[in-house]
Formats: C-alpha cells, sequence, structure tokens
C-alpha cells in the first residue's frame, strides 16, 4: 500500500511538473503509557480488553484497532417494570400474611389461656358453692336435730309436771270427798246418791 500510493504521487508530481515529497523518515510521536494500565510490550487496546476479560482483538497493519464498546445496560420494557413491580407487591404481602397470621396464633393462645383460667375459676366457685351448700344443709339439719331434742325434752318435763298437777288434783279430790263424808256422818244424815256418787269420782280420779 504505501509503494503504491508513492508512486501514485510521483505520477501526480510528474503531470504537475512537481518534485515529489520526500518521504520523512521521523518517528510518529508516542504517548508515554501509564504503568498502572498497560504492560511492558502491551497496546491500551488490548490493555482495556484484558482488563474485560476478554480477548484484546489485533488491529491488522495499516487499520485502526476496532474494539468493541462496552455493552450498554438493558433497557426493561413495560411489561418487565410491570411484572417487577407485581413481584415487589406480592413480597411485601406475604410478609404482612406472615405477621398477621402470627398475630392470630398469638391472639388464639390468649383466647385459649383465658378459657382455662375461667373454667378454673368456675371450677373453684363450683366447689366452694357445693361446699358451702353442703355446709349449710349440714347446719340445718344439726340445729334442726338440736332443736328437737329440745323441743323433746321439754315435752317430756310438761308432760311429767302434768302428771305431777294430776296427781295433785286427784289427792284434793279424795280430801274434799273424805271431809264431805266425815262431815255427813257427824250430822246424822246420809246421801246414799252423794256417797256412791263420791266414790265413783274417787274410783275415776284414781
Amino acid at each position: 500500500m504505501a509503494k503504491r500510493k508513492s508512486g501514485l504521487l510521483q505520477a501526480f508530481a510528474k503531470v504537475l511538473g512537481q518534485k515529489p515529497p520526500k518521504k520523512s523518515r521521523k518517528k510518529p510521536h508516542k504517548k508515554p503509557k501509564p504503568a498502572s494500565d498497560t504492560e511492558e510490550g502491551e497496546s491500551p487496546d488490548e490493555a482495556s480488553a484484558k482488563s474485560k476479560g476478554k480477548a484484546p482483538a489485533k488491529a491488522e497493519a495499516g487499520e485502526p484497532s476496532t474494539a468493541p464498546p462496552p455493552p450498554k445496560p438493558k433497557q426493561k420494557s413495560e411489561k418487565e417494570k410491570k411484572m417487577d413491580a407485581l413481584k415487589a407487591k406480592k413480597k411485601d404481602l406475604k410478609s404482612q400474611l406472615e405477621t398477621t397470621e402470627g398475630k392470630i396464633r398469638q391472639t388464639e393462645k390468649q383466647y385459649c389461656d383465658n378459657e382455662m383460667k375461667f373454667i378454673n375459676w368456675w371450677q373453684k366457685r363450683t366447689d366452694i358453692g357445693t361446699q358451702a351448700a353442703s355446709e349449710l344443709a349440714q347446719l340445718r339439719m344439726d340445729a334442726y336435730n338440736e332443736r328437737k331434742d329440745q323441743l323433746l325434752t321439754e315435752i317430756d318435763r310438761l308432760e311429767r309436771e302434768g302428771d305431777k298437777l294430776w296427781k295433785k288434783i286427784g289427792h284434793a279430790k279424795v280430801d274434799i270427798r273424805m271431809e264431805m263424808y266425815e262431815s255427813s256422818d257427824s250430822s246424822g244424815f246420809s246421801d246414799s246418791s252423794n256417797s256412791s256418787s263420791d266414790f265413783s269420782d274417787s274410783s275415776d280420779s284414781s
């Protein structure tokens, strides 16, 4: 390519009557390579490709380097964005559901504990009520028996006193009839009917 180019330039110079330009032998000015990015004998394209983990694309002689540009981030479509939003919402709802279920389980446990406390309290109350009713019935029975015994004792006492009074009354009747009999004998009058009735009364009283 270089020889062909120089030949074409000489031909154009001859046609125009000018001398062909002399080929410059000066070396092109090279920029110093940074020590951290490139190694000795490495081009910048090779160094950048090596840092990205790709094999460096070697440029052919006389052609510029054609290293591929870094890939741009892929833009998500509207459908993908909606799907991501739905996934995030689903995850949030699942977390809320787990929290709510935990609260429900805790509330159920508290309810069961309160039910057991109420059952135990009711059982104790029933036992106390049954015991109190039994003790009250026993007290009433004891009081009734005691009162009954007192009444029976009082009845026996009254009956004994009544017997004593009837005996006294009987003795008094006998004494009165004896006095009447004696007084009738002393007066000389005899009343058979009265005497018979007196004796009959005395026999009844005895």
